[in-house]
């Protein structure tokens, strides 16, 4: 079954930030995803976590391991292998909102006829509910990337 979203983790010797993530995507109360995860040379037990998750059946997880080269080259590894429709890129210290999918899927289902339209930004926040940066000028928008996160 294809998932609509790939939720792509660059990872290096984040094992413990992964459990936290990972309890994070399993409380998503729409499960219209799979997430990869591109190991970019770990030397901890991060492999080790991910395998005895298995593959849940909830939550499909694939997993690369690849030599240490940076994050920017996990990511161009796990994009060459994304079939999905929606990429969303989740560092391993990151954590969801249990809604953080649906609100996704919402916002593509009203959009994603816009040919005009390349993705989607939304707000990030801290544990403490606190945003991270500024706030939008308005609740939903269509505007260039610098126009919305640089202006």
């Amino acid at each position: 079954m294809n998932k609509t979203i790939t939720i792509l983790t660059p990872t290096f010797n984040r094992a413990e930030q992964l459990k936290r993530l990972y309890k994070t995507l399993v409380g998503q109360t729409c499960k219209d995803f799979e997430w990869l995860i591109v190991d970019d040379g770990s030397t901890d037990n991060t492999q080790d976590i991910i395998k005895e998750w298995g593959n849940n059946e909830d939550i499909p997880i694939h997993y690369i391991y690849k030599k240490n080269g940076g994050k920017h080259t996990a990511l161009n590894v796990g994009i060459k292998t994304i079939k999905s429709e929606l990429t969303f890129i989740v560092d391993s210290d990151d954590m969801l909102t249990s809604d953080a999918v649906k609100r996704i899927l919402n916002i593509h289902k009203k959009y994603k006829t816009n040919s005009n339209l390349c993705g989607y930004s939304f707000l990030r926040a801290f544990p403490d509910g606190k945003i991270n940066g500024k706030k939008f000028c308005f609740n939903e928008e269509i505007a260039s990337y610098i126009d919305i996160r640089i202006n």
